[in-house]
């Protein structure tokens, strides 16, 4: 008889990253109290939270620490984490006396903000406190940024010190360290290898924002390595939580980093059971959330992507970027069809770039619709020549990077004269935008990144349009749909740089009609492909 494999459990999530509190440039929807807080996680599914006061953060532990362990005493779904200060001037409990302190409390981790704090981790600074979390092998989080970064919600990149991280680890290695910043970029393949170094290496993912690398670094160092985590209530937290639930990896591979990665980490001073969170119900009926909730499969949704890249970056590793290896990925998210084009077109070979992205269409004429992306640096005449070339060769859109006005000129007049989509990552301002799309009403204008600033704009034409990347911020989705409606608005995931769920998630879980969802997810471009992408002939 063949053994029965074993029953693997729905993960449980348990956030590594929230704040709790209130802050000046925070305004609701954003959960600043416990009730709000664990309605947020009711809704997105998440049963228990990892959670520092927005004080200890952004003023002193000493203003946040002791009140927070207060707070969340009675809530066995919030579990508290200190912010901790090198020990010579006294201003969080001294070595001697801190595991006990924070037993008492019910503490379970604590954060490092040399960012904010403006300490080292180096030896003669840090490590007599480390030294005793070490010894009990208390899980620290190590955040760059400043304060809780997000505040006004302005992006910072490369936060953490990658080298401190390895040394302090490399110093305790029976101390859990944990990587987290606002966003990491260009030190992706650093950080791969220095988890390959340092066992006791661990990264929170809320600030992991690339395609396919949560498999990638799964591989490269094992599940065990990765924590859920969202950043709330700065990020919605369905970004993350859908890279998670969608991983291309094994069910018990998402369950140990879903949850059961950081309840090892904090079961130092006993057991953290799991706690599931409870129902919620929102203002609309919607099947899409509903599988999203359950991690359900989504083949054969039908959903488009108005906004993808063809290619590898200096920046990032891209582990899967060859056309086939990307329409795989289409499939196993239920992507129907995503235009494309080159990463190169922004300072590499744009030509050769533009053969790669002809090429991949005629492979894949159906998924992959391709759009021009001439080089930012071309002069106008080689600028109107390469966008002429490759919609001869059959591509079907265009694709640029500038706000020089003689570029988008060309680039508009052509796609006015073809009836073409036209994606730039951003046009600069909001009379700019008007002034191109009033002069080009054929034309169909895509703003390439989700921008505020274009209210205006969206009620004076027709023939502008959104791009979903990236519906990061929590409350984006709703405010998005409320301001440029919900008909204008197209999914962009912006693979192969960010992943595919990251961008689905916070669409799939807004509080919005799935007839909303729908048209963003794929209706509203279909439409548009059907009047402005025609092919040369066709």
């Amino acid at each position: 008889m063949m053994d029965e494999k074993p029953t693997i459990e729905a993960p449980c999530f348990f956030d590594a990253h929230c704040v709790l509190g209130r802050h000046p440039h925070w305004r609701p929807p954003q959960p600043a109290t416990v009730p709000e807080l664990l309605d947020v996680m009711d809704r997105y599914g998440i049963g228990q939270a990892l959670v520092t006061d927005c004080d200890s953060r952004a003023l002193h532990p000493g203003a946040g620490n002791r009140q927070l362990a207060e707070d969340v005493r009675d809530e066995p779904r919030l579990v508290p984490a200190w912010v901790l200060l090198p020990s010579a001037t006294g201003e969080t409990p001294p070595p001697a006396r801190l595991l006990d302190e924070m037993s008492s409390a019910g503490v379970k981790a604590a954060f490092l903000a040399p960012g904010t704090y403006g300490h080292g981790l180096e030896d003669w600074e840090i490590d007599d406190v480390l030294s005793v979390l070490a010894e009990a092998r208390v899980p620290v989080f190590l955040d760059g940024e400043q304060g809780f970064p997000g505040w006004t919600y302005a992006y910072t990149l490369d936060s953490l010190d990658v080298d401190a991280a390895v040394r302090l680890a490399g110093r305790h290695p029976t101390l859990p360290v944990v990587m987290t910043a606002f966003r990491f970029r260009h030190t992706n393949r650093r950080i791969a290898r220095a988890m390959q170094q340092v066992g006791n290496l661990h990264m929170e993912l809320s600030g992991w924002w690339f395609y396919k690398n949560v498999e990638s670094l799964a591989e490269l160092v094992g599940p065990e390595r990765l924590i859920f985590g969202t950043r709330l209530p700065v990020h919605d937290p369905a970004a993350t939580k859908a890279v998670v639930q969608y991983a291309d990896v094994s069910p018990e591979a998402v369950r140990l980093i879903a949850g059961e990665n950081l309840r090892r980490l904090l079961s130092w001073d006993g057991e953290v059971p799991a706690v599931q969170p409870r129902p919620w119900q929102g203002r609309h009926e919607s099947k899409l959330y509903s599988t999203a909730m359950a991690g359900a499969d989504l083949r054969g949704e039908g959903f488009m992507d108005c906004h993808a890249h063809l290619g590898r970056s200096n920046i990032y590793h891209v582990p899967q970027w060859s056309p086939d290896e990307l329409v795989s990925e289409m499939d196993r998210l239920g992507v129907e069809a995503t235009c494309i084009f080159s990463l190169a077109g922004m300072g590499a070979d744009d030509r050769r770039a533009d053969d790669v992205v002809i090429e991949a269409q005629r492979r894949h004429p159906d998924r992959l619709i391709g759009f021009a992306f001439p080089g930012i640096y071309r002069p106008p005449d080689d600028f109107r020549a390469e966008i002429e070339r490759c919609l001869e060769a059959g591509l079907r859109g265009i694709k640029t990077y500038t706000h020089d006005a003689a570029l988008l000129g060309i680039a508009c007049g052509i796609a006015e004269r073809e009836r073409l989509l036209i994606l730039n990552h951003n046009w600069g301002t909001p009379e700019a935008l008007l002034d191109l799309a009033k002069g080009h009403p054929n034309a169909v204008l895509i703003v390439g990144h989700t921008d505020r600033g274009y209210v205006k704009v969206f009620r004076e034409v027709g023939n502008v349009y959104m791009c979903t990347c990236p519906l990061i911020a929590f409350g984006a989705p709703e405010w998005c749909v409320e301001a440029y409606g919900a008909d204008r608005i197209m999914f962009g995931s912006d693979m192969s740089d960010l992943p595919l769920p990251w961008g689905m998630g916070p669409i799939l879980y807004a509080d919005v009609s799935d007839a909303d969802k729908r048209a963003i997810l794929g209706g509203n471009l279909r439409r548009l492909l059907e009047t402005h992408s025609r092919p040369r002939g066709a």
